[in-house]
């Protein structure tokens, strides 16, 4: 969310157990570092110490000046952040290449998201690009996006359908917005959600006020996807396929009924100096019209998970859950991922002394979101953030051993993670442990193999102190 989410609304979404992220599109280098430092402030650690927080760039504008592209890359790169999200490029695979090499010249990894909304590019990238996590995007998420996106729990299934067991853990994104919604997502097998427009809604959030009270008035009718949004404002470099969802205005109106162009973008200019969102665009995705108040981005995740939590959809516990019993027998490698990649711990971090300082509730926060969307002046891709066990393990496959001391599990993930567990366990000595038996049908047989693979994975993160 360029002009939406900086330092503090990504260390306050983290500091609350999420992942939150910094919309680095409309950030010169120098005012990137800024926005890193504030983060850092808040999240303590010094020079290039991990730093739980993303920075998400659009693939278009760092073709733009490949040189300062690169530039800020490396800033971010040094700066420890831990993870970076690529969106809306023609070349996308070329800066995971330059944050590879990077990471290869200072031996470290780097955790990269790539964002998405067509089945084919998915495709390229889990089989050639190799990447960490794939944000699945669907046609209701604010900002910018693809045109012929189908709707999220459309696009999900298919993403995961060719998403390999051992292949990039998936994400889903675009309107969601209550913990319900973020319940739905998790039950259809996403790893974990991103989340954009409800975060603009935070006092973190560097979102324009008008553009905060224009949400807050909105009725879900309001959001609208169109190419006229950009054409009336003059955002014309962005990628053949790519619109815009926004808060339907008298831009937008005027365009759709064939007014001249330029006399729409001069008054798109006078309305822009005034903040009058009547004309100006207020990025938004379909969900608008379930938010209505300004809540501090703590205490906005610790709801959304409290919810998530009361749905009684998304359990620690689904794992074993008795839609994936019934189907054991005839299970295919797609339904087999999603309760594998729906068991939900804490997040993936232990907080630093000051976010236990900050943290004053010391809850138990599972995975959470954060933020990093859509802007006012031409902004992009949401990057909120539910996270959980599958982010756990790119974590720890991408510190060096002797930095895990650094994150410990907490005991609230040792407990979740030791009753899932334990219950694949259970299921694994019904189906007479490790052993084939007669008769065993094939479906048994992937689902025994996969349980003994998650009981040794996570066994394994028991033991990392």
């Amino acid at each position: 969310m360029a002009t939406a989410a900086g330092g503090s609304l990504a260390a306050q979404v983290t500091v609350a157990g999420g992942f939150g992220f910094i919309g680095a599109a409309l950030y010169t280098t120098n005012q990137l570092a800024e926005q890193i430092a504030i983060a850092r402030s808040v999240l303590g650690g010094a020079g290039n110490t991990p730093l739980k927080i993303g920075v998400g760039f659009l693939g278009w504008v760092l073709d733009e000046n490949e040189e300062e592209g690169r530039k800020a890359i490396k800033v971010t790169l040094d700066s420890g952040v831990v993870g970076i999200w690529f969106a809306f490029g023609n070349d996308l695979y070329k800066w995971v290449e330059v944050v590879r090499k990077h990471d290869v010249e200072n031996g470290k990894r780097t955790l990269i998201f790539v964002q998405f909304g067509l089945l084919e590019d998915v495709r390229i990238a889990v089989q050639d690009w190799k990447v960490d996590v794939i944000v699945a995007q669907g046609a209701e998420a604010g900002g910018h996006g693809f045109g012929a996106a189908p709707a999220l729990k459309t696009l999900l299934p298919s993403v995961l359908s060719i998403t390999p067991k051992d292949g990039p853990i998936v994400v889903g994104a675009g309107g969601i917005t209550t913990g319900k919604q973020i319940a739905d997502i998790l039950s259809l097998g996403a790893t974990g959600v991103a989340i954009g427009t409800r975060f603009c809604l935070t006092p973190e959030s560097v979102y324009p006020e008008a553009a905060k009270q224009a949400i807050i008035a909105a009725t879900s009718d309001a959001s609208v996807r169109s190419v006229g949004f950009d054409q009336v404002a003059g955002y014309l470099k962005w990628p053949k396929g790519i619109d815009g969802r926004a808060l339907r205005n008298d831009s937008l109106d005027g365009f759709e009924k064939g007014e001249d162009i330029e006399v729409l973008r001069s008054k798109y200019k006078e309305a822009y100096l005034r903040s009058d969102t009547s004309r100006i665009m207020v990025w938004a995705g379909a969900s608008v019209g379930l938010m209505n108040e300004i809540k501090p981005a703590k205490e906005l995740v610790e709801e959304l998970w409290r919810e998530c939590l009361a749905s009684g959809q998304q359990t620690p516990s689904l794992l074993l859950s008795d839609e994936f019993k019934t189907s054991r027998d005839t299970i295919d490698d797609s339904v087999l991922s999603m309760p594998l990649r729906s068991v939900h711990e804490e997040s993936l971090l232990q907080p630093t002394a000051k976010e236990a300082e900050l943290n004053t509730t010391n809850s138990f926060s599972l995975p959470n979101p954060n933020h990093s969307g859509a802007n006012l002046n031409g902004g992009g891709n949401t990057t909120g953030w539910l996270l959980s066990l599958g982010s756990l393990k790119l974590l720890a496959n991408s510190l060096d051993p002797s930095q895990r001391s650094n994150y410990p599990i907490t005991e609230p993930q040792r407990n979740v993670i030791t009753v899932a567990v334990a219950q694949a366990q259970a299921e694994l000595e019904r189906l007479h442990g490790t052993q084939s038996t007669p008769g065993e049908t094939e479906g048994t047989y992937r689902l025994r193999l996969a349980l003994q693979d998650f009981i040794h994975e996570h066994e394994a993160l028991l033991s990392w102190s």
